[in-house]
């Protein structure tokens, strides 16, 4: 079995064991529900540009946007490459980098949504009540 995948075992149990810990001895709920929120919309960025850089790899590759020198800086090697999942490379192409931030904006914006669903009235039944919003009437002249 190749070091690399020890590794990558350890480094696994080590992050889902820190979960779990934290997950069974922290008070505030709010900080650990805030934080994993935070790291699990950071992965599904990460993977989805990824993801849509693997595809351009398929097929016609747009231009790189920036590209960092040095066999560190590099997404294939240690230690970077523990943040590829998180969308890190040294070299992103313009549909990476665009993806990116697409998806961040979206998983923010639906973020924001859901948490304002989840403060609206609750009725007897402990969902939310309909809000009703205002008609807008059009008229034609």
């Amino acid at each position: 079995m190749p070091i690399s995948a020890l590794l990558g075992i350890a480094i696994g149990l080590a992050g889902g064991g820190g979960l779990y810990y934290a997950n069974k001895h922290t008070k505030r709920k709010a900080v650990l529900t805030a934080s994993m929120c935070f790291v699990t919309a950071w992965l599904s960025v990460g993977l989805f540009s990824g993801g849509m850089h693997e595809f351009e790899e398929a097929g016609e590759e747009t231009g790189d946007v920036f590209v960092l020198h040095g066999s560190f800086w590099s997404h294939k090697n240690f230690p970077m490459a523990l943040f590829k999942p998180f969308g890190y490379s040294d070299s992103p192409s313009a549909l990476q980098f665009i993806m990116f931030w697409l998806w961040t904006t979206l998983a923010v914006v639906i973020h924001f949504l859901m948490y304002t669903v989840s403060t609206w009235p609750k009725g007897e039944n402990g969902k939310p009540e309909k809000i009703v919003l205002p008609k807008i009437r059009l008229e034609s002249h």
